[in-house]
């Protein structure tokens, strides 16, 4: 990814973002056998 890209977007905006993500993470950690799955 662009470091570009990541300018455009405020600090606030980035931070919950990658709150999500790391929330996303999470549940699929405490539910490894849906990533096996996938597989």
């Amino acid at each position: 990814m662009s470091y570009r890209a990541t300018l455009d977007v405020p600090i606030a905006t980035a931070r919950t973002v990658s709150g999500w993500l790391i929330a996303h993470r999470r549940v699929h950690d405490i539910r490894p056998h849906q990533r096996a799955a996938k597989t």
